[in-house]
């Protein structure tokens, strides 16, 4: 082999060679990068792991703050209901706080007996033994009916705020806890405030009460027909709450800003105006909630109840009640319930005497037959009271100087002069003439001609029945107090000589200068009818 071949197979030696290097090497980077790979690999599923790992973990610590949270829920509860039971005694009936939209809080709800019983709800009224007054009728009730009952928010075991306790948001609450928990028509029960409450309920929603059971309702008459009520409340210092001359509770209601309010209000506003303006109002402001009123839902309920004019709701009751009344009751005075008598005709009236505002529990074995006797009747509609035939009154029965005497019958005129303390109950006439007489009149029907009630320098109480004529009442230099009582004035339902201020609890006025239920102080004037 000559020199030339050997090195030419010597560079072929080394190419070779140098082309294994670099497959070697290539091979090795190769290697060397699925090394690299596949540490990412072991990388990324230990981090996924690890993600995963603290996910559980999450989710564990998760799960021992709900535990937490829950034990925390318990044991405030239970704390909460200790508190509760401390000051208002143990629970004997079992319910449940449950979240409510309409006051933003919690209410307590007790719901007992076969779901799918007739439904019995039952309304308290002021006060922290709230749904606990229904303890002595829920016994009797919860293994035949499906019972109903809540401590109203503000009350007894529920939220306590200063927020606006209204008649109407109650309304609210009921319609919510009912259409939640029944969602069908029951039988409504209401005492006290909650009687007033049912009574609005009731002509709020009248498709969805079968029967309406109304116990010492309060706060229906209007604030200065009545002043037990207020006192009870506490509300004796409010500017403008001050009650009309003659009333006894006047004296009682001062004015915690010396009057500065009523002041104002009569001097600047009650000349624009035919009635007085309605403090209520002012009371809208949390502000004023907190300093006047000290922001409690017992006073602020209160006076938002007597502040109210349940005329409309209650000309909507379409079924017959049953009244129930304390023959003693100071609170919610029997004047109330003849007038609900007189007005939803057809309705059971029952007075137990020697009774206080508490029936069910002061006279609790009659209120609660009472009671059991209404709910198995079958549910009836209000009756129609055939009206006066003027034609059919006559006679004149003239009364001079006479006093504590009860005056019934039917007459076409009835003339009185001077006497006092006297009752005209049930009297149809087509005129009543009362010169200088104290007198209360009870569900009496005037069905006058050019006047049906003249009255002058008397004092007069009218509860419940009608008056009409061309001028319905005329009157000088009396105090009139009427309530409940229909009025229809051809030409005028008040007309004055001189001045008259007339005071009306929820009375249904017709006239041309007049159509709705008035409820308040209006002026009547020589130039101004009312």
């Amino acid at each position: 082999m000559d020199e030339r071949q050997r090195r030419r197979e010597e560079a072929l030696r080394r190419k070779a060679e140098a082309r294994e290097r670099k497959l070697a090497a290539r091979q090795r980077k190769i290697e060397a990068k699925k090394e690299r790979i596949e540490a990412k690999r072991e990388l990324v599923e230990s981090r996924r792991e690890l993600v995963a790992e603290r996910k559980e973990l999450v989710a564990e610590k998760r799960a021992i703050a709900r535990e937490e949270e829950e034990r925390q829920a318990i044991v405030r509860a239970d704390e909460k209901r200790a508190e509760i039971e401390a000051r208002v005694g143990p629970t004997i009936h079992p319910g449940e706080l449950e979240p409510e939209p309409v006051f933003g809080g919690e209410a307590y709800v007790v719901d007992m007996g076969p779901k799918d019983a007739p439904a019995v709800v039952m309304v308290h009224g002021v006060g922290d033994n709230a749904a606990r007054d229904w303890d002595g009728l829920i016994p009797l009730l919860k293994d035949d009916f499906r019972v109903l009952t809540f401590d109203l928010p503000g009350f007894g075991r529920s939220t306590k705020a200063n927020v606006i306790y209204k008649p109407d948001t109650y309304i609210k609450f009921i319609k919510h806890i009912a259409d939640r928990r029944l969602g069908r028509p029951f039988n409504l029960i209401g005492h006290s405030m909650g009687g007033a409450i049912s009574l609005g309920y009731a002509g709020t929603y009248p498709g969805d009460v079968e029967r309406l059971i109304i116990a010492d309702a309060a706060g229906i008459l209007h604030r200065h027909a009545f002043g037990e009520y207020m006192i009870r409340l506490g509300i004796t210092n409010i500017p403008g709450w001050d009650t009309v001359t003659g009333n006894p509770a006047g004296s009682a209601l001062g004015s915690a800003l010396g009057g500065l309010v009523e002041t104002f209000a009569h001097k600047y506003i009650r000349p624009y105006f035919r009635h007085e303006p309605d403090p209520s109002k002012l009371f809208e402001l949390e502000t004023t909630r907190e300093k006047l009123l000290g922001g409690d839902p017992l006073k602020i309920s209160g006076l938002f109840l007597i502040s109210k004019n349940f005329g409309p709701a209650i000309s909507s009751i379409a079924v017959a009640p049953l009244l129930v009344w304390g023959g003693e009751d100071k609170i919610a005075p029997m004047r109330t319930g003849k007038m609900l008598s007189s007005w939803l005709h057809g309705s059971r009236f029952e007075v137990l005497e020697g009774c206080g505002h508490v029936p069910m529990r002061e006279h609790k074995e009659r209120f609660n037959e009472l009671v059991l006797e209404h709910l198995s009747r079958p549910p009836e509609p209000l009756s129609k009271r055939p009206p006066v035939d003027p034609a059919s009154l006559t006679g004149t029965k003239r009364m001079v100087n006479e006093s504590s005497k009860v005056v019934t019958g039917r007459f076409g005129e009835l003339v009185m002069g001077g006497c006092e303390n006297v009752t005209l109950r049930g009297v149809e006439a087509a005129k009543i003439k009362l010169t200088g007489c104290g007198v209360t009149m009870e569900d009496c029907r005037i069905a006058g001609g050019e006047i049906g009630l003249d009255v002058a320098d008397s004092r007069v109480k009218v509860t419940g029945g009608s008056i009409s004529g061309d001028v319905a009442i005329w009157s000088e230099r009396s105090d009139l107090d009427l309530a409940g009582t229909r009025i229809v004035g051809r030409g005028a339902a008040v007309r004055s000589g001189l001045e008259a201020e007339v005071l009306f609890s929820i009375c249904p006025v017709e006239s041309p200068r007049t159509r709705g239920f008035l409820h308040g102080v209006y002026l009547a004037t020589p130039t101004e009818d009312i």
